[in-house]
């Protein structure tokens, strides 16, 4: 046992004041006893180590469950096709405007593509073709409208002219190609079309045109005659009168079929009546209107016509003759029309 070092009182262990003086004692080192830790049973972590493995099989179980069983499969699917049907309505709607921008750029480059082929449409003759100049294509309403309206009036007249002259084939051909051109735009696109060729207000017309016709487009400022117009192959129509895709009438036999005689030998001569040709059939009265036009030497395009008159001693074909009459040969050229037309 120790003792205070300042006033002897007997210390314990590990005392550190001395009760007697309260003063501060210093015990050597080897008097001092170390505190003894209480030390665990080794069965006490046992406890702790089941309770661990307990909750983690319970969370293992309901993970299982949660994540693997049919209802969260299910709805585990729905939130993917949730994401899925998102992303493909996001797809579908970007693909969407894409075509229908494409849709009218395409319609746009196939009435600009019809344009340029109109344009580039003539009507062929011998030595020379004719052109009607700038053609419009539009569309509305699922309805397309061509027209060509600014033909130059000298082109305008040799076109009348080769209606007067009865030389229709090489109109026939330009329009029928005109159709094709067009027909061909209406199918890609589905739609009905309206065609119009001519001017309006101008000096140019027909001679042969029935004077009704003339009345009906005719104003203060001029004629409206159309060259073309139509809004279907039945009703495909040249200058009023001539149907593009109608069969030319064929020539009935007749007995001045092989003559070498003129049906009318004074029809160049003074104007006709009626009177007088009323003896005369339809196809008679289309020999003898163009017998008129055989004197000068015209060339015609018509087989029919061209063998005809291929066998008269007095036809003899001109390349200059351009188609120009006297008064008195356009009135009765204009008369026998007016007659075949009644019959």
């Amino acid at each position: 046992m120790e003792h205070c070092q300042h006033c002897g009182q007997k210390l314990n262990n590990n005392q550190s004041y001395c009760t007697g003086c309260g003063k501060k004692v210093d015990l050597p080192p080897q008097s001092r006893t170390r505190e003894k830790r209480p030390t665990r049973s080794k069965r006490s972590t046992l406890p702790v180590l089941l309770g661990l493995f307990l909750a983690l099989g319970i969370g293992l179980f309901f993970g299982w469950n949660y994540y693997f069983s049919p209802e969260s499969e299910l709805k585990a699917s729905s939130n993917h096709s949730n994401k899925e049907s998102k992303t493909s309505n996001k797809e579908t709607n970007e693909e969407t405007i894409e075509p229908e921008e494409q849709r009218k750029k395409s319609e746009a480059d196939l009435l600009l593509q019809t344009k340029e082929q109109l344009n580039q449409l003539q009507i062929e003759l011998p030595g020379r073709n004719l052109s009607l100049g700038e053609w419009r294509v539009t569309r509305q309403n699922q309805t397309l409208y061509i027209d060509a309206h600014e033909i130059p009036a000298q082109q305008l007249e040799k076109i009348f002219n080769l209606y007067d002259q009865d030389n229709l084939t090489p109109l026939k051909n330009w329009a029928e190609d005109v159709f094709d051109t067009i027909d061909q735009l209406s199918i890609a696109l589905g739609d009905e079309w309206n065609v119009y060729v001519g001017n309006s207000c101008t000096a140019e017309y027909p001679d042969q045109l029935p004077s009704e016709d003339l009345l009906n487009y005719s104003g203060s400022c001029g004629y409206s005659i159309p060259v073309l117009t139509g809004t279907s192959k039945e009703d495909f129509t040249l200058i009023l009168r001539e149907s593009v895709f109608g069969s030319e009438p064929e020539l009935e036999p007749t007995e001045a079929f092989n003559a070498d005689t003129y049906l009318l030998p004074d029809s160049n001569q003074y104007r006709l009546s009626k009177h007088e040709l009323t003896h005369l059939t339809k196809n008679e009265l289309r020999l003898a209107r163009n017998e008129i036009f055989a004197r000068h030497g015209y060339i015609f395009k018509s087989k029919e016509l061209r063998d005809y008159f291929s066998q008269k001693t007095w036809y003899i074909t001109d390349v200059n003759y351009g188609g120009s009459l006297s008064a008195i040969e356009k009135y009765n050229v204009d008369l026998m029309k007016e007659l075949e037309e009644e019959n």
